[in-house]
């Protein structure tokens, strides 16, 4: 595996493995908009295997992990914005630009 395909796989699984991490966490919002950052990282990781590869079935599997993964970043955007009544020990990141819109 070249080494952008193995960057691009290895920010895949970082991101999904600090999903399941989070999802063992009590729910707050910032664990809300944290699992929406990594969705949007997950995104943006597909969108390079998009524009680098020219095999049409790894390409349209991309686009549709591509399109997935922002549909689950608003999701989780709008669950943390359900979740802002609630008591959280962490402060909500600066980053919160992901729900507008994300990139």
């Amino acid at each position: 595996m070249s080494g952008t395909f193995q960057k691009i796989d290895d920010a895949v699984e970082h991101s999904r493995r600090e999903r399941e991490r989070l999802l063992r966490e009590p729910a707050c919002p910032d664990r809300a908009i944290r699992i929406s950052e990594l969705f949007v990282i997950e995104a943006d990781a597909w969108s390079q295997l998009f524009e680098l590869t020219s095999v049409r079935p790894v390409w349209r599997a991309a686009l549709v992990a591509e399109a997935v993964a922002r549909q689950q970043a608003r999701r989780w955007t709008a669950r943390a914005a359900e979740l802002m009544d609630l008591a959280c020990d962490v402060p909500l990141p600066e980053a919160a630009t992901v729900a507008n819109g994300g990139r």
